[in-house]
């Protein structure tokens, strides 16, 4: 029967089935060539093949003497016929055609075309040592697999087993290994890793401590904290330094760290792994004194000395989340028992990467963009856009970050556009620093093409803030420098005295733009750099926009800019194969997740935290009145924002299950007194001069007989004379994860919802369907909406 029109790889396959053998492979005759009729297989895991491949290649190496073949028609027909009822008996893959060895165990090889992945890890990402970005995806994907082993340490236990495991085929076949991502540091207890008892911020912490050379890394995964003791080391492009110490001849007291020198650091698998780096330090650094009074001598050549601590904050419990609502690619803030081999070097909530291991990638560091940074510095004010994070937290004592990105922002959730100010370095992806803005506005969407005048309104006001309020308060030392804004005395950031002399005049500002530079999104990338007048202007060119013919740095502005700048270009980042496991949507769903089971965003110093054990449908409500009730908190007025003209009847029903922001409005609107709601159609949204987001609730339900209504918030706002508050209503929808129980067992995660049936479950619906031939059930749990 004709093989059916497959893809690239089945069709290599067959054809490379389809070819004569070089040699004969029995003595008792030629091997015939392959039944049409063979049985299928189920296809072979990436690592069974790769194994495969090498044992192919290892047998092709040592060629066995050639065998003689008797001139007899019939048994070579009869040897035929056994070779193919041998190879329908036991096909191992349909991509493969198994050849027999002239080993006494005749053990099988198999020709195992390579997956199509191995193209994708073939790029530039995984380019290393002598390897260039541009080399062939053969010499790339050989090197990939089995870079494991960096170190000339045995094999633990846990890492034979680990092995096993992987030849066994048990590692999922998705998994990518990164030959780059292992420390530099070659651990040795007792002598540059010692475990020690520390106080910081008048806490017993018992934590492990790096002596690190000059250039040397380490890589941890999980969650931590790190206090530099010696010296300075970089990570993330932010310098961490430790405070000076006076007599160099005396033991260093670990009992006397101060709360401000431990940095969170959060270490997910969704993002690439940052390296720890040692800075060069001209002076040795002196003994240590623990805090349970043991000395410790430094090794010679040590550079900088790190202090890695457990950090509880369980965010580790978001992964159940996600899986509950049908993300399942994992954060890998913990190991996985017997999926992974156990590193030598860990704490409860961290370990360090001593080999590469999968689905962990490096963070690495563009030549070209750092040269940007170096060469485009100046020493007068400056105000830039760019799509990086990451900025020289030693040059200021501040520094004020304009997000404009709707869907992946970096400080909030999605649908907002803020502006906050920022003393310390931030550690770690998005989900994990959720800060309390300086001010923010709610647009309820994930890109400006809704509403762009809205949109536009809204970043010239933060711009106005910024200006009015912030550029030219950070030398004043009084405790309303750089608070909440002169409209907004709630909140209080003082200035930083710790570490080494920094520029206090002005505080410089970093806008994150959205990255949509075609059609709309171009003008409206060049009316912000109107408004925001910047200096410089960092542009990350994507390949496959350079080679177009319709590329947007080809065509000039319409009209000169207002403020002459300077145009950087850059390479666009590595491609890295996380990009392919979480999609922006996927992203948006963890930002809310970390967002709504967060115990509120963290302003200075606070170390972020989670409540993970419980489900947001078992956590306590908010009560939020709209009439005489009593209650602390009051809605004044309720707006719809981007989901057309909704009937005043029906704005309960609109309004029930969904996700609304808590707006603050110093001149709220006249409500309709006639209507006991108070909500009116087509009502324009707050003016952003005039009020400022608070954060996010969901609506649980509604009491209409007491006039009140329930909401599931991290945030604590409460009315007040000088502002009403308001609720406005966008177009995100609630993710599926936030409404599922995944504390709940598998029976009743069958049966329903928190006791109630899957019929009977509001806001979600349950399809289920059977598949011809053998009994298969497949839920698919979605909003009523999509049912």
């Amino acid at each position: 029967m004709p093989a059916a029109k497959g893809s690239k790889r089945t069709r290599t396959a067959a054809a490379e089935a389809s070819s004569p053998p070089t040699r004969s492979t029995s003595a008792a005759g030629p091997p015939a060539p392959p039944s049409s009729n063979l049985a299928p297989a189920r296809p072979m895991s990436a690592v069974a093949a790769r194994r495969a491949a090498r044992e192919a290649a290892a047998a092709a190496t040592q060629a066995p003497a050639p065998a003689r073949v008797e001139p007899n028609p019939s048994s070579s027909v009869a040897a035929a016929k056994d070779q193919d009822v041998d190879m329908r008996q036991r096909s191992p893959s349909p991509t493969s055609t198994p050849l027999q060895g002239s080993s006494s165990d005749e053990e099988e090889a198999e020709i195992v075309v390579p997956r199509k992945k191995a193209k994708v890890a073939a790029s530039r990402y995984f380019a290393s040592g002598g390897e260039e970005a541009g080399s062939s995806s053969s010499s790339s994907s050989s090197s990939l697999p089995k870079a494991r082993t960096t170190t000339n340490r045995a094999p633990s236990e846990e890492q034979e087993d680990y092995t096993r495991l992987e030849e066994a085929g048990d590692v999922s076949a998705d998994s990518f290994i990164d030959p780059s991502c292992v420390s530099s540091l070659v651990p040795s207890p007792g002598e540059n890793v010692v475990e020690c008892q520390a106080r910081i911020g008048g806490q017993d912490k018992l934590g492990t401590l790096f002596f690190l050379q000059a250039d040397e890394t380490i890589l941890l995964r999980g969650v931590c904290g790190i206090t530099p003791v010696w010296g300075a080391v970089s990570v993330l492009n932010a310098t961490l330094r430790a405070a000076a110490a006076g007599d160099t001849t005396s033991p260093l007291d670990l009992a006397d760290l101060h709360e401000d020198a431990l940095h969170p650091l959060f270490v997910p698998n969704s993002h690439a792994v940052p390296p720890i780096r040692a800075l060069r330090s001209a002076t040795r650094p002196p003994p240590l004194r623990t805090a349970d009074g043991r000395t410790l001598a430094t090794p010679s050549g040590c550079a900088a000395i790190v202090l890695v601590s457990d950090l509880d904050t369980q965010v580790e419990g978001l992964e159940r989340i996600l899986a509950a609502g049908g993300i399942g690619h994992g954060l890998g803030f913990s190991t996985r028992k017997g999926k992974m081999p156990a590193s030598e070097v860990s704490g409860r909530t961290w370990s360090l990467l001593v080999t590469p291991e999968p689905s962990y990638a490096c963070l690495r560091e563009d030549e070209q963009w750092q040269a940007a940074l170096h060469s485009q510095l100046p020493p007068s004010p400056f105000a830039s856009t760019t799509s990086g994070t990451d900025w020289r937290g030693d040059a200021y004592e501040a520094v004020a970050y304009l997000d404009t990105d709707l869907g992946q922002a970096e400080f909030t959730a999605p649908g907002f556009v803020s502006l906050t100010v920022l003393r310390r370095p931030v550690l770690g992806p998005s989900f994990t620093h959720l800060h309390e803005s300086f001010e923010s506005h709610f647009l309820g969407s994930t890109s400006p093409a809704s509403d762009p005048t809205d949109y536009l309104t809204a970043c010239e006001a933060l711009l106005a803030t910024y200006r009015l309020e912030v550029e030219f308060a950070g030398g004043d030392d009084s405790a309303s420098a750089i608070g909440p804004g002169r409209r907004h005395k709630s909140r209080v950031a003082g200035p930083d005295q710790s570490g080494p002399s920094k520029c206090r005049e002005r505080v410089p500002l970093v806008v994150n733009t959205s990255g949509w530079i075609k059609g709309l999104g171009a003008d409206i990338l060049s009316r912000l750099k109107d408004l925001a007048r910047p200096t410089h202007v960092f542009t990350f060119a994507d390949p496959a926009t350079e080679t177009s013919s319709f590329a947007v740095q080809d065509f000039p502005p319409p009209f000169p800019p207002a403020v002459p700048y300077r145009q950087i270009p850059l390479p666009a980042a590595f491609a890295s194969p996380l990009e392919s496991k979480w999609t922006p949507a996927d992203l948006r769903t963890l930002a809310l997740a970390s967002y709504f089971y967060s115990k509120g965003c963290f302003v200075g110093g606070q170390v972020p935290r989670w409540e993970t054990t419980r489900p947001l449908i078992a956590q306590p409500v908010r009560t939020c009145s709209w009439g005489s009730s009593p209650s602390a908190l009051k809605a004044s007025a309720v707006y719809m924002a981007g989901t057309g003209d909704i009937r005043y009847e029906h704005c309960l029903h609109a309004l029930n299950g969904s996700i609304v922001a808590i707006v603050a409005d110093s001149q709220p609107a006249r409500t309709d007194l006639s209507r006991p709601f108070p909500y009116a159609p087509r009502a324009p949204l707050p003016s952003p001069a005039s009020s400022r987001a608070l954060g996010l609730a969901i609506v649980h339900s509604f009491a209409p007989a007491a006039e009140s209504m329930y909401l599931l918030t991290p945030t604590a706002p409460t009315s007040s004379d000088a502002s009403a508050l308001a609720l406005v209503k966008g177009a995100l929808d609630t993710p599926v994860a936030l409404m599922c129980d995944f504390t709940a067992r598998a029976d009743e995660s069958e049966a329903g919802l928190a006791g109630v049936d899957w019929d009977a479950v509001p806001y979600l619906s349950v399809e289920t369907g059977e598949a011809v031939g053998r009994r298969r059930v497949r839920r698919n749990l979605m909003r009523k909406g999509q049912a």
